[in-house]
């Protein structure tokens, strides 16, 4: 500062400023995270088998920022907890892992690491995980373990009178029974239906800033003309505030998996026929008796919304507010976010159920709500043999004595077929309208 006085003479007064009332640069911190997603061939495996599937990881959208600006992701390193398997890689890389079982989970992962953001002491790695669930195929017979059971034997059941293996008169009765044939067949077959949601929460905290500012001010001394003569410097501090809001978004992945009917064919017992050249027409008809058909119920539906409800949730959570007080060190530095708990607890499992299926008693596909991952269906292992009575003809049954053995029947031994019938009483996407289960079923010798 400069002054004149009176003679002329120029002079000046150096008064000092306090470093301290200089505000450092604002920064609005930094941030890092880690995004994975995955694909695997093959999606299933047969059921109850083990094999090799391929894992590809992909990283792209993981992301890192300070100031502001994007900066640069430095090493992402992959791990796959099936096989303990890991590596150092790009935004994309493949595993090839053994021995997996088909209806398992694996559990995949990445942690994502940058150099600029440990350079400048905030938080610098992130890890995000996945679970591949692996799918069942599951492969169902038409057919069935039955051994079917046929007798032709001399009349009546229970207590015959001649052992048509050795030898039996022509003109007696016969009876003709087959037994341990299933009542119904099934062709059940089930497509596993799989996926990943993405979800995205922006998490926000708005921080109350308060510190000390050091100040000064200056007391000037003046002559009687007005003229600076002296000065005096007082310290003294201020309380200064300041609010600053900090926020970042996250990708949330929810997987689900469910079963869905892709055919389904039941066929109920319709008749059945044994072939003998010893019988008068050469063979016997079996119409069924004291059989009902079985009882179906099927819910199906190809709409994925019939299928799984996806979770409700807040895109935006503004967590409580946080005071920071810096004291005489001045502004708090307000720390990087680092709420990706909390964007995760907010955002629930996706719920699913299966189509249904049930047939009498028997629940092969059951269609209760779980938690990403539904019930395996059950395995089609049908239990059912008819009863003893259900194809049963006798002398007493049948007409024109097609159950006696005729005089000009020649000695000999005559073999037996048999066919049993199914008719299709169910149909999704079904191929076979009738089914025919034929066997070789029993001998008999006359004399």
């Amino acid at each position: 500062m400069f002054h004149k006085d009176a003679s002329g003479n120029i002079w000046y007064l150096t008064v000092p400023l306090d470093p301290a009332g200089i505000d450092p640069p604002d920064t609005d911190g930094g941030s890092i995270n880690a995004s994975l997603t995955a694909t695997v061939t093959p999606e299933v495996l047969p059921e109850g088998e083990t094999g090799t599937v391929t894992i590809t990881l992909n990283s792209s959208a993981s992301t890192a920022r300070l100031n502001g600006q994007p900066v640069g992701i430095t090493t992402r390193r992959y791990r796959v907890e099936h096989g303990n398997l890991q590596s150092v890689g790009g935004e994309e890389i493949t595993f090839t892992v053994d021995n997996v079982r088909a209806g398992s989970t694996i559990t995949c992962s990445v942690e994502v690491f940058s150099q600029a953001l440990e350079d400048v002491g905030i938080e610098s790695r992130d890890e995000e995980s996945i679970n591949i669930y692996i799918g069942t195929r599951f492969e169902t017979s038409i057919g069935s373990s039955f051994n079917s059971k046929a007798v032709l034997g001399a009349d009546e059941r229970d207590n015959e009178k001649f052992n048509v293996l050795q030898k039996i008169p022509v003109k007696e009765s016969l009876y003709a029974n087959i037994t341990e044939v299933p009542e119904y067949l099934v062709n059940l077959q089930y497509q596993t239906v799989r996926g990943t949601k993405v979800y995205y929460v922006t998490v926000s905290r708005q921080y109350d800033l308060e510190w000390e500012e050091r100040r000064s001010r200056t007391e000037y001394e003046y002559d009687e003309e007005g003229n600076i003569i002296g000065s005096n410097i007082e310290y003294y501090w201020v309380t200064v505030r300041d609010t600053e809001t900090v926020y970042d978004t996250y990708t949330i992945q929810r997987d689900y998996q469910y079963y869905a009917i892709s055919r389904l064919e039941v066929y109920g017992l319709d008749g059945a026929v044994i072939y003998n050249d010893c019988l008068p027409n050469g063979s016997i008809n079996f119409t069924p008796r004291e059989y009902s058909l079985p009882e179906i119920t099927v819910a199906r539906s190809e709409r994925e919304s019939d299928h799984i409800k996806e979770p409700t949730f807040r895109k935006k959570i503004t967590l409580e507010k946080k005071k920071l007080y810096g004291g005489k060190s001045g502004r708090h530095t307000v720390p990087s976010p680092n709420w990706r708990d909390t964007a995760a607890e907010e955002v629930g499992q996706i719920k699913v159920k299966n189509d249904f299926l049930k047939i009498d008693d028997i629940t092969f596909l059951n269609d209760r709500e779980r938690n990403s991952f539904t019930d395996a269906p059950r395995d089609v292992i049908l239990d059912n043999p008819v009863g003893r009575n259900v194809l049963y003809e006798h002398k007493g049954s049948v007409v024109n004595n097609e159950l006696t053995i005729g005089e000009d029947v020649l000695n000999g031994t005559y073999e037996s077929r048999g066919e049993v019938y199914y008719r299709r009483i169910e149909n999704i996407n079904g191929i076979l309208d009738e089914i025919i289960v034929q066997d070789q079923l029993i001998k008999v010798k006359s004399f």
